[in-house]
């Protein structure tokens, strides 16, 4: 039972890392762009953005791995999910290009968040391969981001 169990995981694992990193992560210039024309926002709004999401990303990291060591995984992937959705889903009500960097800071937490768990949950699940099944996860994030970046830039 176990057994069938870790292929679910594994899978899910691909589908989480695929969505949170490939999607959201590797099309983030595709919806914002999207949301900036529509807007009329400048791109001095997108560097804030990407300057509060990458300085606060770095800064959590220092603190996620203490996390997973105190929380279950599942609030953890609870928050991440909140933390980045939320981070796009307010975009468009911005008004004030100041606003972009909470978006900004909640994507920072989000992804900080989002980089670390399949690690955990594939050292948690696999005894051997570990990184045989890590890099597939990783690299299924690259190829999403490839293939659905001109997919959802027909569609913004």
């Amino acid at each position: 039972m176990r057994e069938k169990r870790v292929w679910l995981v594994f899978i899910g694992c691909m589908f989480y890392y695929g969505a949170m990193m490939g999607v959201l992560y590797n099309c983030t210039g595709v919806l914002i762009s999207g949301i900036m024309s529509a807007e009329g926002s400048t791109s001095a709004s997108l560097s804030g953005y990407f300057t509060a999401r990458n300085f606060v990303q770095a800064i959590a990291m220092l603190f996620t791995a203490q996390l997973f060591r105190k929380l279950h995984i599942k609030i953890i992937c609870l928050g991440a999910g909140i933390f980045t959705t939320g981070a796009f889903f307010l975009m468009p009500l911005y008004r004030d290009p100041g606003m972009w960097i909470l978006s900004g800071i909640l994507s920072g937490i989000g992804t900080s968040l989002s980089m670390l768990l399949p690690t955990a949950v594939i050292n948690a699940w696999f005894t051997k391969k570990k990184g045989t099944f890590l890099g597939i996860v990783t690299m299924l994030s690259g190829i999403l981001g490839m293939l659905l970046n001109p997919v959802i830039s027909r569609y913004i």
